[in-house]
C-alpha cells in the first residue's frame, strides 16, 4: 500500500543561499583567471527532487526494538560545468532535506558537494588544480553503519575537504620534462578530538624523454608536511628509477632511493634506504 504524506516544512534560509565554499570556489576562479572563464562555454541545470520513503527500522536499532518511519525528502540541486581550451569546471551540489513523519525532532538539512577545476594560467607552463567536497561518512566501524543519510544515528558526521595544487610542467624538447608541484590539503569534521588536519607538499620531478629510448630514467623528490589531528610530523622522500627496455613489449625496471621522517616509527628508525625491482 502507498501512502501520501503531507509535511508543513518551516521556512529554512538555506533554501535561499548556497554554501559559502561554492560561492569562495566560483569566486576564486574567475579573480584567477577572468579571461579564461569568459571564454568557456558554460552550463548550469538547475533540479529538485522530491522523495518518499519508508523504513521499518529507521535508527537501525537491534531486533525487537526496530521504529519505522515515513521519510520526505526535498532536495533541491545545481549542477556547473565549464568548459575551455584553458579551464575546466565541474560542480555538482545537493542540499538534502530530510522530513521524519514520526520524528520532526530529527528532521535536519546536510549540504553534498562535489567540485573540481583545472585551469592553464599560462600556456604551456603554469597550472592550477583545485576541489572541494562535502559529504556524509560513518564516524566508527562499532556504530550502526548507514549507508545513506536517512537513518537516524548518531554514527554519521559531515566531513569537509579541499585542495589546492599549483604546479609548473615544462618540456625540454625531447631530452626531458619537468615539473614543480605545490599542494595544500584540509579536512574538516565536527567529531570531537578529530575536528581537522592539514597537509602541505611539494613535489620536484625530471623525467627522461623519447631521446632515451632504450634506457629511460626518471628523478624525483617528495616533501610533506601534515598537522592536525593532536600531531604533526613530516616526510621527505628523494627516488631514482629506470626502466631498460628489451623488446617493444618487455622492460626491466629499478627504483631505489632514501627517506626520512619526524615521527617515530614501530622500528624506532626515521630514516633509511629502500630499492625495488621488476618488470614491465
Amino acid at each position: 500500500m502507498v501512502t501520501a504524506i503531507m509535511t508543513k516544512v518551516a521556512k529554512n534560509n538555506g533554501f535561499y543561499k548556497l554554501p559559502y565554499t561554492i560561492i569562495r570556489t566560483a569566486a576564486i576562479i574567475i579573480l584567477i583567471c577572468p579571461a579564461y572563464s569568459a571564454a568557456a562555454e558554460w552550463k548550469i541545470v538547475p533540479r529538485l527532487n522530491l522523495i518518499e520513503t519508508y523504513t521499518d527500522n529507521v535508527t537501525l536499532a537491534a531486533r525487537g526494538s526496530e521504529k519505522s518511519d515515513f521519510i520526505t525528502q526535498i532536495n533541491p540541486g545545481i549542477s556547473l560545468i565549464g568548459t575551455g581550451a584553458r579551464l575546466k569546471v565541474n560542480a555538482n551540489y545537493t542540499m538534502q532535506n530530510l522530513f521524519y513523519a514520526n520524528g520532526s525532532d530529527s528532521n535536519r538539512t546536510v549540504h553534498q558537494l562535489r567540485a573540481g577545476e583545472n585551469a592553464e594560467l599560462i600556456k604551456n607552463f603554469l597550472f592550477l588544480d583545485s576541489n572541494a567536497n562535502i559529504s556524509q561518512q560513518n564516524i566508527s566501524l562499532l556504530g550502526p553503519l548507514a549507508t545513506t543519510n536517512e537513518n537516524i544515528t548518531n554514527n554519521r558526521t559531515t566531513i569537509k575537504t579541499y585542495s589546492i595544487s599549483p604546479y609548473i610542467r615544462h618540456n625540454f624538447s625531447n631530452f626531458a620534462s619537468t615539473q614543480a608541484r605545490y599542494t595544500h590539503n584540509a579536512v574538516y569534521t565536527d567529531v570531537g578530538g578529530l575536528s581537522s588536519s592539514q597537509s602541505d607538499s611539494i613535489l620536484l620531478s625530471l623525467t627522461s624523454g623519447t631521446a632515451f629510448r632504450t634506457l629511460g630514467w626518471g628523478l624525483n623528490y617528495n616533501k610533506q608536511r601534515i598537522g592536525g589531528l593532536g600531531t604533526s610530523g613530516e616526510n621527505e622522500r628523494y627516488t631514482g628509477n629506470l626502466r631498460y627496455r628489451v623488446s617493444s613489449k618487455f622492460s626491466l625496471t629499478g627504483t631505489g632511493g632514501y627517506q626520512k621522517f619526524s615521527y617515530t616509527s614501530i622500528t624506532g628508525n626515521s630514516a633509511g634506504s629502500f630499492w625495488t625491482t621488476g618488470f614491465a
